[in-house]
């Protein structure tokens, strides 16, 4: 018994006392850092697309009431008038046109507004100091034209027009007239570090009066 309690007295017990080194300390943080720069970049990233989604499609909604709008006023006109030439040349009240070559689309479109016995027309508009498309609307008579879109938010490239059945071509010639919008362009975002959003829409309408010969 007593040789047990020597053996167990002269027992060396190792404590390790070895902590990290330099070389790992620097290791990890680089690591660290590394994660840390990749998840601060990726939320930057989300942020940004995320401004941008919103932006867009707040302009995006303001466009599709602006057409909605416009498309309503056409709906319950009459006596289209589509004119090819840029230049405005204001018809008779009585005249119609189509616009019916895809290859030559209206750029003008007179027409008579609901319970209204002056025309009504939707035309493209280049400013001329910062070359951007705005639509206007202008009523005969009155002081001038309005804007219909916002040339701080929205860039026009394209605005035209195909309609068919405007004019009559005789006595059975009961077609009600139709008018197809389209509209194009792209966004004009108030952060220069947001790309702008290409757009395209239209949207067709038919006379909701019955067309009868006139």
């Amino acid at each position: 018994m007593k040789n047990i309690f020597l053996k167990i007295k002269n027992t060396k017990y190792k404590v390790n006392t070895k902590g990290f080194t330099l070389i790992e300390l620097l290791v990890s943080l680089s690591i660290f850092s590394f994660v840390v720069v990749m998840a601060i970049g990726a939320l930057y990233s989300a942020q940004n697309y995320s401004a941008k989604a919103q932006g867009s499609q707040v302009i995006l909604d303001g466009l599709n009431f602006t057409m909605e709008t416009m498309s309503r006023e056409i709906r319950y006109g009459t006596n289209f008038y589509c004119d090819t030439n840029s230049s405005i040349t204001l018809p008779g009240n009585s005249e119609k046109k189509d616009c019916s070559d895809l290859n030559n689309l209206g750029k003008t479109l007179y027409f008579l507004p609901n319970g209204n016995t002056d025309r009504v027309y939707y035309y493209l508009f280049k400013d001329p100091f910062t070359g951007n498309g705005i639509i206007k609307r202008m009523q005969i008579g009155s002081s001038g034209p309005e804007d219909v879109t916002s040339l701080e938010d929205i860039d026009v490239e394209t605005f035209s027009f195909y309609v068919e059945g405007a004019k009559s071509t005789g006595l059975s010639d009961y077609d009600q007239p139709r008018v197809t919008i389209i509209i194009a362009g792209k966004t004009i975002p108030n952060n220069v570090n947001i790309k702008p959003t290409i757009f395209r829409i239209q949207n067709t309408v038919t006379q909701r009066v019955l067309d009868t010969v006139q």
